[in-house]
């Protein structure tokens, strides 16, 4: 129930933050390089993460995985939904990973099965990248294992909801704004 609570709660400071001042405007021509990276399957893959403001190492915290729409990236998603503003509020960190493209760091897209772009052409392994994204920060930040979670937008929602149906045992809920899932018969 608690987790229900968590994701209703997260959706509410999802669609609120636009009352909230943001930390610069969107400028669509001026966008910065991913801060950090890991390898997947030999490629290059990008996030940026964000700690709350008062992180202690001896402490474990949630996490909430904030995945881009279409054409998007991390830093778009960070700008657009507010997240980070209540990540300090309420003490969670937040991870922006960034799909792919033909660039690497913008226009990009998820491999939702059913959409989008060259994610879906190349036949990209976003579940993967998520997973070992995970696997990686849990050697590096405490985060508490039961809270757990995924949201996007739009293509980035469909990747949440095809990433939660993969990774049960990591992800204990997903918050899905304006996506769908294509593929349902293999979800476990």
């Amino acid at each position: 129930m608690k987790y229900y609570l968590f994701l209703i709660l997260l959706l509410i400071s999802y669609s609120i933050n636009s009352y909230e001042p943001r930390s610069r405007p969107l400028n669509w021509d001026n966008l910065k390089e991913p801060e950090n990276s890991i390898i997947v399957e030999g490629r290059k893959r990008y996030y940026n993460i964000r700690l709350p403001k008062e992180y202690k190492r001896e402490s474990y915290y949630p996490i909430i995985y904030v995945l881009h729409g279409a054409e998007g990236n991390g830093e778009i998603m960070e700008i657009l939904s507010g997240f980070t503003y209540y990540a300090d509020i309420n003490n969670y960190i937040i991870v922006y990973p960034y799909g792919t493209g033909k660039s690497e760091w913008k226009n990009l897209y998820w491999n939702a099965d059913g959409c989008c772009g060259i994610s879906l052409e190349n036949k990209i392994n976003d579940v993967e990248f998520i997973k070992s994204l995970h696997s990686y920060l849990l050697k590096k930040i405490n985060i508490d294992k039961n809270l757990v979670f995924i949201t996007g937008y739009s293509n980035g929602a469909m990747m949440g909801l095809k990433i939660a149906c993969h990774l049960p045992n990591i992800f204990k809920g997903v918050a899905s704004v304006s996506g769908t899932i294509f593929d349902l018969d293999n979800c476990t």
